[in-house]
């Protein structure tokens, strides 16, 4: 009885995250998140690069690919990392924040293996990604954040 209770509540989590993501609901009863999608697996994602440019990505940010491998910043970051340094901390199983504009206080204290990191060609105010993964959002949401990390941490490539 005990793991179906527990199934109930990571459905009834995963669902809650994933409600009105899109519909007529009026804006402030939407989430702020939407739902986490899967992107392909970049073919050169084997390929370790030296430098920080150069190399395309086939999304912005990107969730597999060419990276520095061993350059993997931790906890919150003040300067926007280069791409290849974000595909390698999530080839390492970390969790990628990045925000556009000002820093949100909802994302102080994130946790084990999630970095944070401003970031302003985001098309979106806040953006998680992890490997092959990615969630945008119109503004912080803790709860969203709390979801995709227990789903997507720890899991890169190696």
């Amino acid at each position: 009885m005990q793991s179906a209770t527990k199934w109930v509540i990571v459905v009834t989590a995963m669902l809650s995250g994933l409600a009105g993501c899109g519909g007529s609901a009026p804006a402030a009863d939407r989430p702020a998140c939407h739902r986490a999608v899967q992107e392909p697996l970049d073919p050169r994602s084997a390929q370790h690069v030296l430098t920080n440019g150069g190399v395309t990505y086939a999304s912005n940010p990107p969730t597999s690919g060419p990276h520095r491998p061993g350059v993997v910043p931790k906890g919150i970051v003040t300067k926007p990392l280069p791409l290849a340094v974000q595909v390698g901390a999530l080839e390492a199983g970390d969790v990628l924040v990045q925000y556009k504009g000002a820093f949100p206080a909802e994302l102080r204290n994130p946790g084990d293996k999630v970095v944070v990191a401003p970031n302003e060609t985001l098309s979106s105010r806040v953006v998680i990604t992890a490997w092959r993964w990615k969630m945008t959002c119109n503004a912080p949401d803790r709860a969203a954040l709390r979801v995709f990390v227990t789903h997507h941490a720890a899991k890169g490539p190696k």
